[in-house]
Formats: C-alpha cells, sequence, structure tokens
C-alpha cells in the first residue's frame, strides 16, 4: 500500500515541478529519496527489468564515464538521481494504482483552464506554452491509459486538442498528431506497418534538421506557413544550434557531464537558448556517444515489447517531440520521465494481472 502512495506521489511531484513559481524539482528528488528507503528497509528485492537491463546497464556504466572524465558535484548530484529513478521505474511503478491516478488525471484536467497567457498563447499555471503542451500531452496519454468510453474518449481528446490549439505550441500540436496516427495505424495494421511508418517520420524529421543547419539557402522558411504570428515551419534557431553542437559532440565522446551542456557547449553562440533545445543532442553532448547509443537501444527495446498501443504511440510521440526539446532519460521533469515511463507502466500493470492471478489460485 505504501508503495503505491509513493508512487502516485512520485508522479505528481514530477507535473508539480512544472509550475510556475512553483516548489521545482525539491518535492520529486525528497519522493524519490523516500522510495529507495522504503524499497531499502522494506527488504524488497531490486531489480531492473530483463527485457532491458542490458541497455539500462549500458547507460549507467556511459553515465559514470562521463563522471570520471568531468567529476564534480553537479555531475555526480545528476547521476545519483538518474541511478534512483531506474530503480523506482523498475521497481515502484509495478505497484502503480490506476484509481489514484484517476484523481490525477481530473486534477492535472482542471489545472489546464487557469486563464493565463504568456503573450498571445494560453500557458495555464506552468509559465509556458511549452510546458502546457507537456502536461496535455500527459493528459492525453492518462485518458487513454485509465478509460475504455470512447464517447468520453473523444470528448476530451476534443477538449484537450482545443486547449492545445490556444496554446499555439508547434511540438505539441506534432505530438499529438503522431499519437493518434501511430495509435490508428498500430490498432488498424500491427506493430510491423508501425515501425515502418516511425522509420519514415525519423528520416523526414532528421531530414529536416540538418536541411535546416546546413543549407546556405532555406527554402522551406520561403514557404512562410504562419501559425500564431510565425512560420510554423522556422526552426526557431535550432538550425544555429544544431551547427555549433555537433563540433562539440564529435570532440568530446565522454560529453562535457551532466547539466553543462548551457554552460559550455553555448556560450559565444549568440543565440538566447540554455541548452542544445533537441534530447538526443543534449545526451550526447553531457553523457557522451555512449550514452546517447545506450538510450536509443532502450528505447527500441522497450518498443519491441511494448504490447499495449497506447504504450507504443505515447512513447514514439514522446520521442518525436524530444527532437524539438530538453529532455534527459530518467531524470527529474514529467518529459523527462515520459520518454520511457510508459514502458514500465505497462510492465507494471501486466505485473499486478499475473499477480492477481496466482493469488485467486492460491484462494480455497
Amino acid at each position: 500500500m505504501i508503495s503505491t502512495y509513493l508512487t502516485t506521489l512520485y508522479f505528481v511531484s514530477l507535473v508539480t515541478a512544472q509550475i510556475k513559481g512553483g516548489p521545482g524539482h525539491l518535492p520529486v528528488v525528497f519522493i524519490s529519496y523516500l522510495c529507495i528507503i522504503h524499497l531499502i528497509f522494506c527488504k524488497e528485492q531490486i531489480n531492473l527489468d530483463r527485457d532491458t537491463s542490458i541497455p539500462q546497464l549500458i547507460l549507467i556504466l556511459a553515465a559514470i564515464l562521463s563522471l570520471t572524465f568531468h567529476f564534480n558535484i553537479k555531475c555526480l548530484t545528476y547521476i545519483i538521481g538518474f541511478i534512483i529513478n531506474i530503480i523506482i521505474y523498475n521497481n515502484l511503478f509495478k505497484q502503480i494504482s490506476l484509481k489514484h491516478f484517476q484523481i490525477v488525471f481530473f486534477c492535472l484536467l482542471l489545472t489546464i483552464f487557469y486563464p493565463a497567457y504568456n503573450g498571445n498563447q494560453l500557458s495555464s499555471i506552468y509559465g509556458n506554452s511549452n510546458s502546457l503542451g507537456i502536461i496535455l500531452l500527459c493528459l492525453l496519454y492518462l485518458l487513454f491509459l485509465l478509460y475504455k468510453n470512447n464517447y468520453f474518449i473523444l470528448f476530451i481528446c476534443i477538449v484537450l486538442s482545443y486547449v492545445l490549439f490556444l496554446t499555439g505550441n508547434r511540438s505539441g500540436i506534432i505530438s499529438f498528431a503522431t499519437f493518434f496516427i501511430f495509435y490508428f495505424i498500430y490498432k488498424k495494421f500491427g506493430k510491423i506497418y508501425t515501425y515502418i511508418l516511425f522509420l519514415v517520420f525519423l528520416v523526414g524529421i532528421i531530414s529536416y534538421l540538418t536541411y535546416c543547419a546546413f543549407a546556405t539557402k532555406n527554402l522551406l522558411y520561403q514557404l512562410n506557413i504562419t501559425f500564431y504570428q510565425r512560420n510554423f515551419l522556422y526552426a526557431s534557431q535550432r538550425d544555429t544550434i544544431i551547427k555549433h553542437t555537433i563540433p562539440n559532440i564529435v570532440k568530446k565522446p565522454f560529453g562535457l557531464g551532466f547539466g553543462f551542456s548551457s554552460k559550455d557547449a553555448m556560450q559565444g553562440l549568440g543565440v538566447d537558448v540554455t541548452s542544445p533545445h533537441n534530447a538526443y543532442l543534449k545526451m550526447a553532448l553531457e553523457g557522451g556517444w555512449l550514452f546517447l547509443i545506450a538510450y536509443i537501444l532502450l528505447i527500441l527495446q522497450a518498443l519491441r515489447k511494448a504490447e499495449n498501443p497506447v504504450t507504443v504511440s505515447m512513447l514514439i510521440a514522446f520521442n518525436i517531440r524530444v527532437f524539438f526539446d530538453i529532455a534527459t532519460p530518467f531524470g527529474y521533469s514529467i518529459i523527462s520521465a515520459l520518454l520511457i515511463a510508459p514502458y514500465y507502466i505497462e510492465k507494471g500493470l501486466k505485473h499486478q494481472k499475473h499477480f492477481n492471478r496466482l493469488k485467486m489460485r492460491s484462494l480455497p
């Protein structure tokens, strides 16, 4: 029972970290330590998910390698949190409570209607449209995970889509569309066609970002598809950032150390940014080449082993979104968590069903 409450509190604190002027990351860090203490004192066996244990171990090894080349307190703190979150995902997500998450869902749903704007874009209590877009995608995931009534799902999808349009968040719109497309393809045609389409999406996005970064004259910008008073195809300075970041990645195979991409890689760039604004570049820049490779292996294995269309579609949607956003796997933010958490939540729900079946069989 305690594990169930801790898991729910952990998820809630990931969300509250996004609130502007809120408690920040301190509650989620505190709760994560409580989770570890609980696992130790309850003498519960701490395991890694068997299907993804190898890429997880490589991720840990890559993180430690990065630390040995760039030892400092900030980097050490990141890695301790990273390992703690790996333990939580693999062990406490087995105790997830869908009833608790239904309460979380409705509380989250209420927050998106708070009428606060950043310019002409809705931001609610989260301070900016990008953070609100992440919360909306989280709500979409919970909606499909928790409910089966098609009319209720359709109604909430319309509401979430309308609020998303008010945010003007382009990456949010792309990830919403991605989720619906892949959910439909998976349900109608199965995994093979889903993976083929995923490959097509990846080639398209990587080609777009590469073209924006290295084309001498960007013809896409001349199309001028206006959305919220700006070109929908405009890379928002990501072209300059990518061009600046890649040489740093090539020169530093073991990374710059976690938490240092904003300080080291962005200096002298002449662009008002705090990171590479691309999760994959951030992983390679901070954790090194091996860290990025291990994460890609982890996602591919999770997609291969996942069986729920909601899990597969959301993993794809989030991992496509972070081509245009920042996140660190097993990090202390909701977008970092949802890069991979849907897979472990699915595994946890399967574990509960198996446990309940064994329990029923043991009854006299």
